[in-house]
């Protein structure tokens, strides 16, 4: 299911989390076109760059497959656009390929090679069960750990803590 250069390509159809989306590479002709007529408006075309994403990856950008673009045009099932970067990362030994993938509303969508398409990135326990925990009590061997965490991010939750005089200053002046 490969991607033609004018319709959109819809990512999980069946879930309530439905997406159409476009690729887009930097094209330097539009680019300039659109600095031009961004100084000709004495900038106010800005304002509605800012507000229409649509709009802006067709004034600065070229339609391209998705595989080959770097930026991604998004647009959710209640129709908001959304401008995301095509980014690469080294998951697995050296020889394996890049993985492709871009990351909206907190959700990684990752390049599938076989289907050329982007896919939700499953859960890391999506197709175990839980008797597997328990034929391999050691836990994971360092390579498997090292490469899940590059596919996953680290598991941690990062709490900020404000000063204490801080947060003695915020109660002070709000008084």
């Amino acid at each position: 299911m490969g991607q033609s250069d004018s319709l959109p390509v819809k990512i999980n159809e069946d879930g309530t989390d439905q997406l159409e989306v476009k690729g887009y590479q930097v094209h330097r002709g539009r680019c300039a076109l659109a600095c031009l007529a961004v100084l000709l408006t004495f900038g106010l075309l800005l304002i509605l760059l800012v507000w229409r994403k649509d709009i802006k990856m067709w004034m600065f950008y070229k339609e391209c497959p998705l595989q080959h673009a770097s930026k991604i045009l998004v647009k959710d099932s209640f129709g908001v656009f959304f401008e995301e970067d095509a980014q690469e990362e080294r998951c697995g030994p050296i020889l394996q390929p890049k993985t492709r993938f871009f990351v909206n509303k907190r959700v990684k969508y990752v390049w599938d090679i076989e289907t050329l398409e982007f896919t939700r990135l499953q859960c890391y326990d999506a197709n175990i069960e839980c008797l597997s925990f328990h034929e391999n009590p050691d836990g994971l061997n360092m390579q498997d750990v090292n490469e899940r965490q590059q596919k996953y991010g680290a598991n941690f939750i990062r709490i900020t803590m404000r000063p204490v005089y801080h947060l003695i200053l915020k109660e002070v002046f709000r008084m």
